[in-house]
This record gives structure tokens, C-alpha cells and sequence, in this order.
């Protein structure tokens, strides 16, 4: 696949069992095409957080979603120290946690 890859082809990874590299081995073709310096883009799913985890490289798995941090400062620090036990025990994982921002139209 590599190699068509190079040639200037391009192939799409298509998955019977879920989302391609989450549910099955497609991380290992995603991982081989990174290290070719080859780009990788996904197709826009349920999640930008997984698709963005899929296209990254990282081993999707295990992984942990938080979703969405808190707006204000006070309440983003309360996420931090209620996932300390999990960011200290759980170091070899991938954390997902989104960050929006807000574009205000006057």
C-alpha cells in the first residue's frame, strides 16, 4: 500500500467493524504512511476528537474521550484534579479533550 502511495496513488481505508484503525488493524497502515511523510486525511465522522486520534498515528487504543473542558478557569481546574488519578496510573494512554471556542459575530 506504501508503495502506491508513493507512486501517487491514492487508497481509502474502509472498515466492516466501525470506524478504520479504531475497531480493526488500520493503524498500522496510518502509522506506516506518517513515517513516509505521507499525509493522511479522514473522512469527517461522529467525532472530530476520534477522527483527528485516527489520522494522528498514536495507537487508538486504549484511549480515553473526555469531550468537552469547561469554559471557565475555576471549573477547568476541577477537571484536572478529579482526573489525577487517571492521568498518573493511566500515563501510556491517548486523552482526548476538546477545547471550542466561541467566534462572536457583532
Amino acid at each position: 500500500m506504501i508503495s502506491f502511495l508513493k507512486a501517487g496513488q491514492s487508497i481509502a481505508q474502509v472498515s466492516d467493524a466501525g470506524l478504520p484503525s479504531i475497531s480493526d488493524p488500520g493503524h498500522d497502515l496510518v502509522k506506516a504512511a506518517i513515517e513516509e511523510e505521507i499525509a493522511v486525511v479522514t473522512v469527517p465522522g461522529a467525532s472530530a476528537g476520534i477522527s483527528a486520534l485516527i489520522a494522528s498515528g498514536l495507537a487508538p487504543q486504549p484511549h480515553i474521550f473526555y469531550g468537552f473542558l469547561p469554559r471557565k478557569s475555576g471549573q477547568q481546574k476541577q477537571f484536572f484534579d478529579s482526573k489525577k488519578t487517571i492521568l498518573k496510573h493511566k500515563f501510556s494512554m491517548n486523552h482526548l479533550i476538546v477545547w471550542q471556542i466561541h467566534w462572536k459575530i457583532c
